[in-house]
This record gives C-alpha cells, sequence and structure tokens, in this order.
C-alpha cells in the first residue's frame, strides 16, 4: 500500500513538474530560448512502476507533454516513477542510473543527453524563482 501511495504521489510530481516546464517555455525567455536552438525530439517516457507512459515533445521553440504513446519517438527512456523525480530534484543523474541497470534508453542517446540537460536548466530557472521542488 505504501508503494501504490508514493507511485501515485511520483506521478502527480512529475505532471506538474512537465507542467510547470510547459509555462516556461511560454513565459522564460532563457528556457524559450534553449528550447529554440533545439532540433524538435520527440521522448517517450515508460514509468514501469506504475505503468505509465507520457510523450514529451520539445524543441524549435516548444515543450509540449502528454499522457499516452508516441510514434516515432527520437528516444525512449523507462524506469521507475522515483528514478525519473530523483533525476528531476537533481539527487541523481539520467546516465548514473542508466550505467546502474535502474533505467534503460533505446534510440538516439544523445537526445537522452539533452533531454536529461534540459531538465536540469529547468531545475536550476524554476529554483532561481524560488520554486521549490517537492511531492
Amino acid at each position: 500500500m505504501i508503494k501504490f501511495r508514493q507511485n501515485a504521489e511520483n506521478l502527480r510530481f512529475l505532471t506538474k513538474y512537465l507542467e510547470l516546464l510547459k509555462t516556461l517555455s511560454q513565459d522564460n525567455e532563457e528556457f524559450r530560448e534553449e528550447l529554440g536552438e533545439l532540433s524538435l525530439t520527440h521522448i517517450l517516457l515508460i514509468l514501469n512502476e506504475p505503468n505509465t507512459r507520457y510523450w514529451i515533445k520539445f524543441g524549435e521553440g516548444l515543450f509540449q507533454y502528454g499522457q499516452g504513446e508516441c510514434e516515432n519517438g527520437t528516444v525512449t527512456i523507462s524506469c521507475p516513477s522515483n528514478i525519473i523525480v530523483d533525476i528531476i530534484k537533481g539527487k541523481t543523474n539520467g546516465f548514473k542510473e542508466f550505467l546502474n541497470g535502474r533505467s534503460h534508453m533505446e534510440g538516439n542517446l544523445q537526445y537522452a543527453v539533452v533531454f536529461f540537460d534540459l531538465l536540469t536548466l529547468a531545475s536550476e530557472i524554476l529554483s532561481e524563482k524560488g520554486v521549490i521542488l517537492i511531492e
């Protein structure tokens, strides 16, 4: 029961965080400029605890997301929900988790690096704005 509750909290946190990134892409010049320099990229994020999928599209000045599948994904990232939350919060690194076998990536891994760098930039901007990332 505790693990189920924690997974549900992780999903709520992730959804709120992705919504913050969408807002940043519209309202924050630094984030919008960074997105403008990137090629359009499609990420499929598969959370295997619980089994939930998010599609994330970023680049060419935009950031969008939703739940469900993504056609023609550039990269697929699979991990438990607590891992992606820890990556967002800066407690761990996406490639460290990949190398340790706690996350899996398929596709063009250079875009996974870009995605993780984008998460780091967004967290830094949010921190500067006084937004505290809590679950």
